[in-house]
């Protein structure tokens, strides 16, 4: 499922102690089995562990979220996933994408994009992403495919455009 933290979009799994199958394959190898000492059982015993980009092994605990950012994985307990992550729905991504706050990133077909507030001394258009797809803005968000720009459309009645950061 796709969550919102922080002006990034992520995605999470919760690790259910059930479903281990389906946290290997999300973590595309990140996450595997590996044999662990138990000092309780004083034996060795194979937990599944998140191995970081840095080398670091981190053990994930059940009932935890595992989850995926641009190019890293991290792991939250379910308070803090649940305090800090908004789940994406259609309904608030739709209502939420209309009118982005400046300085969000979004994500249209491979590109990432930010909501840059327009320079007074510009024609903000010129510097938009969206300027050469060759049809109007008005359609583009119609089609969901760009939020709202203009001052007339916008709940903060600032006039924006959409650059690759």
């Amino acid at each position: 499922m796709l969550y919102r933290v922080r002006k990034n979009t992520c995605t999470a799994i919760e690790y259910t102690g059930k479903n281990d199958t389906e946290i290997i394959s999300f973590a595309d190898g990140a996450v595997a089995y590996k044999e662990v000492f138990n000092a309780k059982l004083k034996d060795f015993e194979y937990r599944l562990i998140l191995t970081k980009k840095d080398g670091h092994d981190i053990l994930i605990p059940t009932e935890h979220y595992l989850v995926k950012f641009e190019d890293d994985f991290q792991i939250y307990s379910k308070g803090n996933f649940e305090k800090n992550f908004i789940l994406i729905t259609e309904e608030n991504s739709m209502r939420d994408f209309k009118n982005l706050p400046i300085g969000e990133m979004f994500i249209v077909g491979d590109k990432i994009l930010i909501v840059k507030k327009e320079n007074e001394n510009n024609d903000f258009c010129s510097e938009c992403f969206f300027r050469d797809l060759g049809i109007a803005c008005v359609h583009a968000q119609n089609k969901k495919i760009m939020p709202f720009c203009s001052h007339d459309d916008r709940t903060d009645k600032q006039d924006v455009y959409f650059i690759e950061p």
